[in-house]
């Protein structure tokens, strides 16, 4: 093999361990983030509407308005389109939502991550407007200091515990609702729609898929600590130094 050739290889495999190292301090830099399966059995609910009117779809519709609902584990979701001739606003502050019969405030689109109880101002829909929303009791999304969780209307895991797994499917006939106050113009409707959970059905974890909401979660960044800043200065030390002895060992003439 000639010198050019063997310069040519070294020069070669020089950069693929710097791009290899390079890669490494990357991927150790970045935060990933995978859904691991909780504890015990998924379940999930099967909702019906039963009030104001009885409807498997979970549809209403009367001279004012069409709305459908649809739930996940820890909200309910609705499209709400305005058939009035009068421009229709919800009453956000007087919105509630009832978990067998305890009612509580919501959270919706604009105050999911709000620190206050600042009930945010609904926008106006004209006629024939709608607007996609999400419910959530008020006091059911908190911030556990990395991160944003959000608790299950009804439990849906059952830990491994016998009495929760019996707790779940004897939940069968429960009710959750919405009272959602709209404006026409000058007068306000008060709509109460309630709902019943018609059958409980175990889900393998393989199938389940984590709601993205919308909006998101606010990216929350962490603040690394005196440690972390020096096991990662030491880290990125000793890399630069490897490196600098691979690309200098290239400047060293072959020896025979």
């Amino acid at each position: 093999m000639t010198m050019r050739s063997q310069t040519y290889l070294m020069t070669g495999w020089k950069k693929t361990v710097v791009l290899y190292i390079i890669a490494v301090m990357m991927t150790g830099c970045g935060a990933g983030s995978q859904f691991a399966p909780g504890k015990g059995r998924k379940y999930r609910y099967v909702f019906s509407m039963v009030a104001p009117v009885v409807d498997r779809r979970m549809i209403f519709q009367d001279e004012r308005l069409v709305v459908q609902f649809r739930f996940d584990d820890a909200a309910a979701t609705f499209q709400l389109q305005n058939l009035s001739q009068e421009n229709l606003s919800i009453d956000w502050p007087r919105t509630a939502i009832g978990i067998q019969g305890r009612y509580s405030h919501v959270r919706h689109s604009t105050t999911l991550y709000a620190d206050t109880a600042n009930h945010g101002a609904s926008i106006i829909l004209p006629p024939l407007g709608y607007v996609r929303e999400v419910v959530i009791p008020y006091e059911n999304i908190s911030f556990n200091g990395e991160s944003w969780q959000e608790r299950d209307l009804l439990p849906t895991v059952d830990h491994g515990n016998a009495a929760i797994r019996s707790e779940i499917l004897a939940s069968v006939g429960s009710q959750v609702s919405v009272v959602l106050p709209v404006r026409l113009g000058t007068v306000e409707h008060v709509y109460e729609f309630a709902f019943r959970v018609d059958a409980v059905r175990e889900i393998s974890w393989r199938d389940f898929r984590p709601v993205r909401r919308v909006p998101e979660p606010p990216e929350i960044r962490k603040q690394p600590g005196l440690a972390d800043q020096v096991t990662t200065a030491i880290i990125v030390v000793g890399l630069l130094g490897f490196i600098a002895f691979v690309l200098n060992t290239g400047k060293q003439p072959p020896t025979e």
